[in-house]
């Protein structure tokens, strides 16, 4: 057996008996295996320092590791949470306006006949010239009509415009005998949909 085997024997706890006697009695004697012992206990508590510090530095940098790759999975998450929620979002804007686009049915529209000559004229100019706003300003201009069927017909005009907005601004309260009170039900039903 080697002096270093027989240290580390020593240092194990191996040794026995007449054999751990005579280690002893040379560890207090001889001085160059003193120094050796203890050269070789240093050199263990460096190694146990240093296993340990590499052992820490191991388990950061693992731990960094994971932290840095559950941000990652979490930003992908989130901007695949993102990507989905406006999918929906124009999908179902996109079908509201479908399904607006399927129930709405135009009025019948006035045509000349006395009073209502002007409104008749005023929806023949903007159903050929696309001009909303010349068309809401004669409606309004007229005043052979009482508000309540001006308004009617600006609710009608801007319904079809797809204004949903200025036609449930413009939308006249009926009584239930009144001739136009269905379609404003109806109209109040369209409005309601989901833009």
């Amino acid at each position: 057996m080697t002096t270093d085997e027989k240290i580390q024997a020593y240092l194990d706890g191996e040794l026995s008996g007449n054999s751990l006697v005579a280690f002893e009695s040379e560890l207090a004697t001889n001085k160059m295996l003193k120094e050796r012992y203890d050269n070789y206990l240093l050199a263990r508590e460096l190694s146990k320092g240093l296993l340990e510090i590499d052992m820490r530095e191991t388990l950061e940098n693992e731990s960094r590791r994971s932290f840095s790759l559950s941000k990652w999975i979490w930003l992908i998450v989130a901007l695949g949470v993102g990507a989905l929620a406006i999918y929906f979002f124009s999908a179902s804007s996109q079908g509201n306006n479908e399904l607006f686009a399927e129930v709405y049915t135009e009025p019948i529209w006035p045509i000349t006949r006395g009073s209502m000559d002007s409104l008749s004229s005023a929806i023949a100019e903007w159903k050929n010239s696309d001009d909303l706003d010349k068309a809401t300003s004669q409606i309004k201009s007229i005043n052979t009509l009482d508000l309540t069927t001006r308004n009617y017909w600006l609710t009608e005009v801007f319904l079809n415009a797809g204004e949903r907005d200025s036609a449930l601004f413009y939308l006249p309260s009926l009584s239930e005998d009144h001739i136009k009170y269905k379609r404003v039900q109806k109209i109040k039903t369209w409005i309601a949909l989901p833009e």
